[in-house]
C-alpha cells in the first residue's frame, strides 16, 4: 500500500513504514543509512532503489506501468552510480530465492522498447549493461 502525490504532471509514490510490504523495509532504509539526501529529500541509495524498482516490475510486468518500472531499472543500470558489491549485498539479503536479480537480468535483455524509450539501444546500451551485471 502507498500514497501518490501529483505534482504538476509528475507522480511520486509515497511509502510509509507499516502499510507497505517493501522487498527492503522501511525501517531497513532508515536504520542502515540506504539512502541519500537529494535537494532536502531522503530518497532510496540506487542499490536499494534497483531492488524496489525489480519488486514494482515482478508485479506488474505485463502493465504499463511495469513498462515503466523496467525503464526505470535500466535508467539507473545505465545512469546511477550503482556500487557493485553493495548490490551484492543487498540482494544477498533481501533476495534469497534470486528472484529479483533474474527480473534485473530479464529486463537488461527483453527491454527494447524501454531502451529505446530512453534513447538507447540494447545493441549498444543493453549489451554493455548486460556485461556489467552478468556476475550478480
Amino acid at each position: 500500500m502507498k500514497f501518490e502525490a501529483i505534482i504538476d504532471t509528475v507522480e511520486v509514490d509515497i511509502y510509509t513504514p507499516f502499510l507497505s510490504k517493501l522487498v527492503i523495509p522501511c525501517p531497513d532504509i532508515i536504520s542502515q543509512k540506504l539512502y541519500a539526501s537529494i535537494e532536502h529529500f531522503k530518497t532510496a541509495q540506487p542499490e536499494a532503489l534497483l531492488l524496489l524498482k525489480a519488486q514494482a516490475a515482478q508485479q506488474r510486468w505485463h502493465s504499463e506501468k511495469g513498462a515503466k518500472d523496467r525503464t526505470d531499472i535500466i535508467s539507473l543500470l545505465q545512469h546511477a552510480d550503482i556500487k557493485q558489491g553493495a548490490l551484492k549485498q543487498m540482494l544477498k539479503k533481501y533476495d534469497p530465492q534470486n528472484t529479483l536479480k533474474t527480473i534485473i537480468k530479464r529486463t537488461i535483455t527483453e527491454s527494447r522498447a524501454e531502451y529505446k524509450y530512453l534513447n538507447l539501444t540494447y545493441e549498444k546500451h543493453g549489451v554493455r549493461i548486460k556485461k556489467t551485471y552478468e556476475h550478480l
